[in-house]
């Protein structure tokens, strides 16, 4: 029978928080890439060859490329052949929004840190605001 932290002495508590506090870094990301996988599924699937593939068309473009960029970002994940940059090019392709308009959502994406641009001009999620962008996707 599990013990109540209640019931624990100072010490004890402090140690069985510890343990809750201390995880590794795969157990960590594994638990957050499950949830950020359960999410984008309601949006997008990915092909073996990292095409996105828009579930849900009704999201405004600006979400629809945030999306983009986050299911690949977990593609890459899953299978490190998938690369988690996108292009622009990419990014209008499977959004079927036109470039320029990609550009523009891409700014506000970077501006909002959602998402991080190279200095080649590629983007990729930034992975500190997934949990912030899928919040805002579902509101």
């Amino acid at each position: 029978m599990d013990s109540d932290p209640n019931d624990l002495n100072s010490s004890d508590k402090i140690e069985e928080l510890r343990k809750r506090f201390f995880v590794g870094e795969t157990e960590y990301n594994q638990q957050l890439l499950e949830k950020h996988l359960e999410k984008i599924l309601e949006y997008a699937v990915i092909t073996s060859d990292g095409k996105v593939l828009l579930k849900n068309k009704d999201i405004i473009d600006k979400d629809k490329v945030g999306v983009i960029i986050l299911a690949r970002y977990i593609g890459n994940k899953l299978d490190d052949s998938v690369d988690e940059i996108v292009t622009i090019n990419e990014i209008s392709e499977y959004s079927k929004i036109d470039r320029q308009v990609v550009r523009a959502r891409l700014s506000t994406l970077v501006e909002e840190r959602i998402i991080l641009r190279d200095d080649r001009g590629k983007y990729i999620m930034n992975p500190i605001n997934i949990d912030k962008f899928l919040l805002k996707l579902e509101e």
